[in-house]
């Protein structure tokens, strides 16, 4: 899928299953730039793995936003995007927020992985 990306020949769907398999490989910045070459394509589910990505990065503030933009296009996994704000809101030292948002997380899914 590289090689084909590389020569120009992948088309956005390609794209998002390369972001895939760079986001499960813990390549983050790889994931974030295959996402972002797909365009609008991805939905809610790829663009929180990109906000993850790109929290992992520490862009905190475009994390923030994808992971706010996921929550609104219906994530399959909402309790997910909850544990992300929770982290973004720990990171920035907002204690309050970060609690309000793991409380979400649990009400949303009690046995969430994660």
């Amino acid at each position: 899928l590289e090689c084909a990306r590389r020569v120009g020949v992948l088309g956005g769907q390609s794209l998002l299953t390369l972001g895939d398999l760079c986001y499960q490989r813990g390549l983050y910045r790889l994931a974030a730039e295959r996402y972002g070459e797909a365009g609008g394509e991805a939905g809610p589910d790829r663009i929180q793995n990109c906000a993850e990505a790109l929290f992992y990065l520490r862009r905190i503030e475009d994390a923030e936003r994808l992971v706010d933009r996921a929550r609104e296009a219906g994530v399959s996994r909402p309790a997910r995007a909850f544990l992300l704000l929770g982290r973004i809101a720990s990171e920035r030292g907002e204690a309050e927020a970060a609690k309000r948002a793991f409380s979400s997380a649990i009400e949303a899914d009690p046995l969430e992985g994660e």
